[in-house]
């Protein structure tokens, strides 16, 4: 049985307007493919995340999904493969309509792996032709946020 007054002191102590409830899109991540294979101990190796939370105008949450898809098929093209997951969001958000987790080893490997890829895509014309048409006005980063995740706690 709750105690006299738990339940209000539930409610003053909650952010209910920071709460989120974030749904996982596949289809537009490149994680399920790129996690294929990946021992357990690999796994354990990532331990970097790089967090981008973004708005999008109205009704554009189908040409954001779409555009990474298309972003992703032209990577793969490339032999370009990277820990990416994208998440839209159900409930809260802070204002926020999607959240992309980018997963790497460290923030140093982040920055190192993201200048060799940009290297590819830059120095490949079938690529800068298929993403030229990118309109990126209708969404924008929002927040952006660095974690590094703990692999185990221990006592």
């Amino acid at each position: 049985e709750p105690s006299e007054g738990s339940w209000g002191k539930f409610v003053s102590s909650t952010d209910f307007k920071g709460s989120s409830v974030w749904e996982f899109v596949p289809e537009a991540s490149s994680l399920p493919k790129s996690m294929e294979g990946i021992s357990q101990e690999e796994k354990d190796q990532l331990l970097y995340r790089r967090v981008q939370y973004f708005s999008v105008d109205t009704m554009q949450g189908d040409a954001f999904e779409a555009w990474w898809k298309k972003a992703n098929e032209a990577d793969a093209k490339l032999g370009i493969n990277y820990h990416l997951a994208i998440f839209k969001s159900v409930f809260g958000g802070n204002d926020a309509d999607y959240m992309i987790i980018l997963i790497d080893n460290s923030r140093f490997d982040y920055y190192n792996h993201w200048e060799d890829r940009m290297k590819l895509r830059m120095e490949n014309e079938e690529y800068k032709a298929s993403m030229a048409d990118m309109d990126a006005s209708k969404w924008s980063v929002i927040k952006e946020s660095n974690w590094k995740r703990l692999p185990k706690m221990t006592h």
